[in-house]
């Protein structure tokens, strides 16, 4: 999708976009922490690798070598094509999308609509598959793990569907960058040193 909106936006880049901007001070580890609570495949990854028999160091890596890749290329065609004006949308990728088109389709961020819908449904139920094993961990003999992490899921999310209250507070600190780290770093590291003392003992 992203190759299909490079192409047919070719003709909007305008290379006087792209300037260092001196009075830029946002702080770099806020972004940091922003950019990581939108990384949450990378808490996948630290519970999924078990089920991997080799060369999963250098699957993860080439994971995130890629990612970074494509969001250098994505970053690259915004600032590019929509310049200052990305600062005042909520989606510049999509606005993006309104300035491209093909002969049968007017706007291509409508597919990218479609694929980013289909990868969510996709994402939410690995997830819930990853809910399901840990509750596993705690109670091996429990079946329908997946049926009752998917029904915790829903009780979580139903006070704020049914009062149309803002999620993003209450997301903002469950799955925030302090938390992917916590998840996927410090605890792990724990867990790791935790192992090795007790080789060591032994």
């Amino acid at each position: 999708m992203l190759a299909v909106i490079a192409f047919t936006s070719r003709n909007e880049y305008n290379p006087v976009n792209l300037y260092y901007d001196t009075s830029y001070k946002s702080d770099l580890f806020q972004a940091v922490l922003d950019d990581l609570a939108r990384n949450g495949e990378i808490i996948a990854l630290a519970f999924l690798s078990r089920h991997v028999s080799g060369k999963f160091r250098k699957s993860s890596y080439g994971l995130l070598a890629a990612k970074l890749t494509v969001s250098l290329c994505i970053t690259a065609m915004i600032i590019l094509i929509l310049g200052e004006f990305a600062l005042l949308t909520d989606y510049p990728f999509l606005s993006v999308g309104s300035y491209t088109g093909i002969r049968f389709l007017q706007r291509t961020d409508s597919i990218f609509m479609v694929l980013w819908t289909m990868t969510s449904v996709i994402a939410i139920s690995l997830f819930l598959h990853i809910i399901g094993e840990l509750i596993g961990e705690v109670f091996p003999k429990l079946k329908l793990r997946n049926s009752i992490s998917a029904f915790i899921v829903f009780c979580t999310a139903l006070p704020f569907i049914m009062t149309n209250q803002d999620f993003s507070a209450f997301y903002q600190y469950t799955c925030s960058g302090i938390a992917i780290i916590l998840l996927a770093g410090i605890i792990p590291f724990l867990l790791f040193l935790s192992l090795k003392l007790r080789r060591d003992k032994k």
